[in-house]
């Protein structure tokens, strides 16, 4: 069985509040809770195919292969959001399939 992860990153340090969200430390909090996080995964055996940090688009679809229509789609809403980056995951094959649509 095939399995969508979402993961948010853990409690960052406010103390540099110029500091983008991705650029910021983890407080103490955060770093435990990421220690307990590996240690869960580890322990039930979650090994990701696939990891992606940052701001992104990400649509999932249980199809044969992408087409120009689901790629035009995702242009479509790099274009609205202004983001740089979008993936389409196919989780109809054993494998997990995907594909970058960069604006």
């Amino acid at each position: 069985m095939r399995r969508l992860m979402l993961l948010r990153h853990a409690k960052s340090d406010w103390a540099s509040p110029g500091l983008r969200d991705h650029d910021r430390p983890l407080n103490p909090r955060g770093r435990e809770a990421a220690a307990k996080m590996g240690t869960y995964m580890v322990r039930h055996a979650l090994v990701p195919d696939l990891i992606v940090g940052g701001a992104v688009i990400v649509d999932p679809k249980v199809v044969e292969n992408f087409t120009v229509t689901h790629i035009a789609q995702m242009t479509g809403y790099l274009a609205i959001t202004r983001l740089r980056l979008a993936l389409l995951l196919n989780f109809k094959h054993v494998d997990l399939r995907w594909k970058r649509v960069v604006r």
